[in-house]
């Protein structure tokens, strides 16, 4: 019979066969997929099929090019930056936190959850926290 020869150990095992079972083995990972849940606000959700649509892709496409980009580029492959519309006391905030992490300003302790809520609710008019 032309065309069937002994391969790779197996009698009577067509070389088409065989190349197609070397072919499967090589590309066994390209089978093997996991999930991931994100939690989306649904409108975006809705917008973002709708764009994905537009340009011939699903969601699950969109976000697989996405994470392909972030394992090549081994970074969010865009820049991502803040507001320039942040309040002045928003933007304080973030520098102190900043601050405190790098170990500039020491991050202040309380010793109880009272303590604590009592230091949150400070105001004229608020109450002192009853544990």
């Amino acid at each position: 019979m032309s065309g069937w020869r002994t391969v790779g150990g197996e009698k009577n095992l067509h070389l088409y066969e065989y190349y197609s079972m070397i072919f499967i083995y090589h590309n066994i990972r390209r089978w093997i997929m996991a999930a991931i849940t994100v939690n989306v606000d649904a409108e975006d959700k809705k917008e973002f099929g709708s764009i994905c649509g537009m340009m011939g892709m699903t969601i699950s496409t969109a976000v697989n090019i996405f994470i392909k980009a972030v394992n090549r580029t081994r970074g969010i492959p865009f820049k991502i930056q803040a507001d320039e519309d942040w309040n002045e006391e928003t933007l304080a905030a973030c520098k102190e936190a900043l601050d405190i992490s790098e170990g500039r300003i020491p991050a202040k302790r309380y010793d109880s959850v009272k303590e604590f809520m009592d230091d949150l609710l400070v105001t004229d008019s608020a109450p002192k926290y009853k544990a």
